[in-house]
């Protein structure tokens, strides 16, 4: 039987071809085809972790997006870059939140809702200085924060009762203060010595608006040497020394020791600030010394 005579044979072939428009070549293309196609083509796809497949979307790939960015958006839905717009030499005062440089070393807080140009938080005190006179000393430009350092003066030694004299107190304190406001500063003075009556070291004090901060000054040498000066007005407050009993065979008796250092031995003067005279003996004459006057020293 001849291929046209099987095909008009069958009504049910006739039917099945009806409405084809593939070409011979084109359905040559299955010949030999045992399965479907599609199955076929997806065992064909490679093993390989850099493919993206559609469990990746969302996981790790980003799913897309409208809203993401791509270059079809570039002067479209975002603008495209323009020199003329906004650049860092352009800022000044006409734009929303400036803040103008001010002092060179300024550095930029916020207090919550706006910046401020400040100068930096201080590392601590830079200078110095040492106040041997009475005098009232002005808080210089800029300076809110004081140390202050005040002993009073040291007593006098006394050959009577063969003792030294006592140490000044110091006292150590901060205080907040004002640029240009006024500190009272009193010196004590030092106890004079003297074979009968030393007398006692004077108190140093310190003055500042409504806060008073006073030294003791040591007691002159008496029976057993003379007392410290005393203190309670500091944040710390450090006593003075007692001075040191006689020695029986020299009749020398040591003035108290005051925070910056005791009193002299022999005939070597004045101590440190604040201590107290001391009383010896050289070629068998006593010898009395004054206490050393007290001192205040500022830091800031």
């Amino acid at each position: 039987m001849s291929k046209s005579r099987d095909i008009a044979d069958s009504a049910d072939t006739i039917n099945v071809l009806d409405g084809v428009t593939v070409t011979a070549t084109e359905l040559n293309y299955v010949d030999g085809v045992t399965s479907a196609i599609q199955t076929q083509l997806n065992a064909k796809e490679v093993a390989d972790a850099t493919i993206v497949k559609d469990a990746d979307i969302g996981v790790s790939v980003q799913a897309y997006d409208a809203t993401i960015l791509n270059d079809a958006d570039i002067g479209v839905n975002v603008q495209a870059y323009d020199a003329t717009y906004l650049v860092d030499a352009d800022i000044d005062s006409t734009v929303a939140g400036y803040v103008a440089p001010s002092t060179s070393g300024n550095i930029l807080t916020s207090n919550g809702s706006a910046w401020t140009s400040a100068a930096p938080a201080g590392g601590g005190f830079s200078a110095i200085e040492e106040i041997t006179a009475s005098e009232t000393w002005t808080v210089p430009a800029g300076v809110t924060r004081i140390k202050i350092i005040a002993t009073g003066g040291g007593g006098g030694a006394g050959s009577t009762e063969n003792s030294g004299g006592g140490a000044g107190a110091t006292a150590i304190k901060y205080l907040t203060v004002a640029p240009a406001g006024s500190v009272v500063i009193t010196i004590g003075a030092a106890g004079v010595a003297s074979n009968s009556s030393p007398t006692n070291g004077g108190d140093t004090t310190v003055v500042y608006s409504a806060t008073t901060i006073t030294a003791g000054g040591g007691q002159g040498g008496g029976i057993r040497g003379g007392n410290g000066g005393y203190t309670n007005s500091g944040d710390v407050n450090i006593l003075g020394g007692t001075s040191i009993e006689p020695d029986g065979s020299t009749y020398t008796a040591m003035g108290g020791a005051s925070y910056w250092g005791g009193g002299q031995s022999t005939n070597y003067g004045d101590g440190p600030y604040g201590s107290g005279g001391n009383k010896y003996s050289i070629s068998s004459s006593e010898v009395n010394n004054n206490g050393a006057a007290g001192v205040v020293v500022i830091e800031y």
